[in-house]
């Protein structure tokens, strides 16, 4: 129980590190390296539970592709929420 915790804090924590890391190369010019850290951010915050962060490395991701002209996948990036539960 408490691996599992300390596993999703570790999944928020890097998908946080990979976000800034995203969020700061955008206006250095490095677009394919910011894409490739919002990527993995993603991929980090859908190994959590914390919604909020997964939200909010798709809103990375998205802002991303619209700096690359991209706004057509920017537009359709965000799916459900891997933890988000069905409509009954």
């Amino acid at each position: 129980m408490i691996e599992a915790r300390h596993a999703q804090g570790a999944g928020a924590a890097l998908s946080q590190a990979y976000q800034l890391s995203s969020c700061l190369l955008v206006p250095l010019g490095r677009d394919d390296l910011a894409l490739i850290g919002a990527e993995r951010a993603m991929a980090a915050a859908a190994s959590g539970s914390d919604e909020l962060q997964w939200d909010a490395a798709h809103g990375t991701f998205a802002r991303v592709l619209m700096n690359q002209a991209r706004n057509d996948e920017a537009g359709g990036s965000r799916s459900a929420s891997p933890n988000a539960s069905s409509p009954a």
